[in-house]
């Protein structure tokens, strides 16, 4: 039996004379002569009070603290494995566990992993990443636009939709003139003229 084996897992001993306890954040290296930082192992190391005598990886969705010793939950906004937590694309967050990003809910946008609703009148764009007008026709809140239904058009901010004017009618979100001598078909929901 070796010098070596006899050593309990998280100590050295420099030239066989005592062993020595390698302190939180190290570990003794291969031949137990020296302790070694963790941070020599990889990222996502750490040595606590309750890992064992060698640096231990530290789980999904969380990365060491600085003085690795422990290990914490990823910043609001990141999502990891292995130790190594990073910021999620834009148009994306974390899930719950923090170990995955995923799109942002309809409605928002995403970005540095946060996401926020869009404002009434807009709504996401593809990639959700910014925020357009609701399109020509269109009105809502929430982050969500609709079409108007036929016979109103949106207001001006696109916030909600109203009754055509008189002598305006509509089927497609849209209002439109009607010829002289034509009037719309009805008052509250002018969707042709006649």
């Amino acid at each position: 039996l070796s010098l070596h084996d006899a050593l309990p897992i998280s100590t050295i001993s420099a030239g066989g004379v005592k062993c020595e306890a390698c302190a939180l954040a190290t570990e003794p290296n291969a031949d137990h002569t020296v302790c070694e930082d963790c941070a020599t192992r990889g990222d996502g190391h750490y040595r606590g009070p309750d890992s064992g005598g060698s640096c231990q990886v530290c789980g999904a969705g969380t990365e060491p603290h600085t003085d690795r010793t422990s290990c914490g939950s990823c910043a609001s906004g990141y999502a990891g494995s292995e130790g190594t937590c990073a910021v999620c694309a834009d148009g994306t967050t974390p899930n719950a566990a923090q170990t995955a990003c995923q799109r942002c809910s309809d409605g928002h946008i995403g970005s540095a992993g946060l996401c926020t609703v869009c404002a009434a009148g807009s709504e996401p764009n593809g990639d959700q990443t910014a925020c357009t007008d609701c399109a020509t026709g269109f009105a809502g809140t929430g982050g969500e636009c609709v079409q108007c239904a036929p016979g109103k058009t949106p207001v001006e901010d696109r916030t909600s939709c109203v009754a055509c004017d008189v002598g305006k009618a509509g089927s497609d979100g849209t209002c439109s003139q009607c010829l002289d001598g034509e009037q719309a078909n009805s008052a509250l929901h002018p969707t042709s003229c006649v």
